[in-house]
């Protein structure tokens, strides 16, 4: 909400601030002067305006008659104020009571029914396309991807039939409120009429993102709604198109939702359809790899597998030895080319589970340690940032390694530096701890957000650098990276993800760098490919 002036400003008007805040109506108050005083939250919400813009704003036009007092004067008007942020005007057609206060006259003003439904009380279809308008501006300056959504209750006429209207309301009103609480504050929403809503899906990073809303919204459908006495089940049809694949205009994205949704509709119940069929046919391949994904990952890491890639040390000219091991996760899935494991991760971050994936990695390496005594290499293990900043992180690893029986002087975590940047006091305190537990530190991803007062305090005992294949030239300047790293803080650098043997023999004329990892040196490895492996010996040339 916005407080303005000292409207609000003592103990006295606590009754009136909370009969204010609590009017489930877009609402303004002002005073004689045309001073905005107040705005509630639903106000800021219909207009997609920056609460700033009100603060200390005049109405420039206002078209009753100052001379009238009388606090039951009741009367419908326009108002107009001047929008800096997108240097615009507002106008807003307000219904208006004038109400007396402390001897001083005020104006409470809520926004017209033409600017919202009055039986859901969400934004009018002529506001939501305004805003989205507005918001595919700002979406194409930032190039940001957007998705309307056309959403339909299916078969809502058999509700009506069956129930009555007045229960039809109630189901419209309950699935207005059910839909916006699945939303974020930047998405919107509206009734076009009947059963039929449009949402708008703002500020997404990825196509992706659309299913996980998606889900949300059938999964608070997935029991019937109490209704008083009734228990009605309710599913819906969704159709979706996107900016700025389908459309740049608000008007053509909505059209081209609604389309779509009649495609929906005929496949079964619950069920959305994409204006793009490429598109929608790619990332239901994912959803469905997904879904797949899941359930293992409930069935006790059903099909989950560890893996490994050795890290070589440069001996001499082409002579390689095993230096340590790093340790991935595989989801073992026929159809996982569609997912790599970075997207698995992705997934697991999102679903909020990646701190459970990372103990079982972390268990089930220490597990084969253990059985493996031939085993005698440093590992690798991949931090998340929900671990890291788990406050039980550093007692959890103590006591699994006791547990298992393995030195922590053969765990090397490996930390992304953006992980460390999160909270950098916390981070040089967590790391200082890891050492003094004989753990050693990597960080990964080096170089795309260095920090060198992180750098500096954290004294890694490994960096982890990734070449492109266009890099050649700057090799130069990386060598020179490499040769301080070592010199101030006895760093050592892994060159990571080598794949092609012009890039490799390129890197190994420098003789600076000594670790090497990628698939031009070997594949990733199953626990027993790895025995297999290490039964040939642990020198290899290249």
């Amino acid at each position: 909400m916005i407080l303005m002036n000292e409207f609000f400003k003592n103990s006295e008007k606590e009754f009136l601030k909370k009969l204010l805040f609590s009017i489930d109506l877009p609402v303004i108050v002002f005073d004689e002067q045309r001073s905005i005083l107040f705005a509630n939250e639903r106000l800021i919400h219909i207009l997609q305006i920056n609460p700033e813009v009100l603060q200390n704003q005049n109405f420039f036009d206002i078209t009753f008659d100052n001379k009238i007092k009388d606090q039951f004067y009741f009367l419908t008007t326009n108002i107009k104020f001047f929008d800096s942020e997108n240097q615009k005007e507002i106008e807003l057609p307000l219904n208006i009571s004038i109400f007396e206060f402390e001897d001083k006259i005020y104006y409470l003003g809520t926004i017209h029914e033409s600017y919202y439904d009055s039986l859901t009380r969400l934004p009018s279809l002529s506001i939501f396309e305004l805003n989205l308008e507005k918001i595919i501006i700002s979406a194409k300056r930032r190039n940001r991807i957007l998705a309307v959504l056309f959403i339909d209750l299916d078969q809502f006429k058999f509700i009506n039939d069956t129930y009555g209207h007045t229960i039809g309301d109630l189901v419209i009103q309950k699935v207005a409120r059910i839909l916006e609480s699945t939303l974020r504050i930047d998405d919107l929403i509206t009734r076009k009429g009947g059963d039929e809503f449009i949402v708008l899906l703002n500020d997404l990073a990825t196509k992706e993102d659309i299913y996980y809303v998606i889900d949300k919204i059938f999964s608070y459908f997935d029991k019937p709604l109490q209704i008083e006495n009734q228990f009605i089940p309710i599913t819906l049809s969704i159709g979706i198109s996107v900016f700025p694949d389908d459309g740049e205009v608000a008007k053509e994205l909505i059209q081209k939702a609604d389309q779509v949704m009649y495609k929906a509709k005929q496949i079964q119940k619950n069920s959305f359809a994409f204006y793009s069929e490429s598109f929608e046919k790619e990332l239901k391949q994912k959803h469905i790899l997904e879904k797949k994904f899941i359930t293992d990952y409930k069935n006790n890491f059903k099909n989950f597998e560890i893996v490994l890639q050795p890290i070589f040390s440069n001996i001499n000219e082409n002579r390689f030895c095993v230096e340590a091991f790093e340790v991935f996760l595989r989801w073992n899935n026929p159809q996982n080319s569609l997912l790599d494991v970075t997207q698995i991760l992705e997934i697991a971050k999102r679903r909020g589970f990646i701190f459970e994936i990372d103990q079982f990695v972390i268990s089930k390496i220490l597990d084969f340690i253990k059985k493996n005594p031939v085993f005698t290499f440093p590992i690798h293990l991949n931090i998340s940032s929900r671990m890291f900043y788990d406050v039980n992180f550093i007692s959890f690893l103590k006591e699994i390694v006791e547990e298992y029986e393995v030195p922590p002087n053969m765990i090397v975590l490996e930390i992304s530096e953006a992980t460390f940047n999160i909270n950098e006091s916390y981070s040089v305190q967590t790391v200082q701890k890891l050492k003094e537990n004989l753990f050693s530190i990597c960080i990964d991803n080096f170089g795309k957000n260095i920090n060198l007062f992180l750098l500096h305090h954290i004294k890694p005992k490994y960096v982890k650098i990734q070449i492109l294949n266009d890099s050649y030239q700057n090799l130069k300047l990386i060598y020179e990276v490499i040769d301080s790293l070592y010199f101030t803080l006895k760093t050592k650098v892994i060159i990571n993800k080598l794949e092609k043997m012009d890039l490799f023999k390129k890197i190994l004329e420098s003789k600076k760098i000594h670790y090497f990892q990628g698939f031009y040196f070997s594949k990733l490895l199953d626990l027993k490919e790895v025995i297999t492996y290490l039964q040939k010996g642990s020198l290899y040339e290249f």
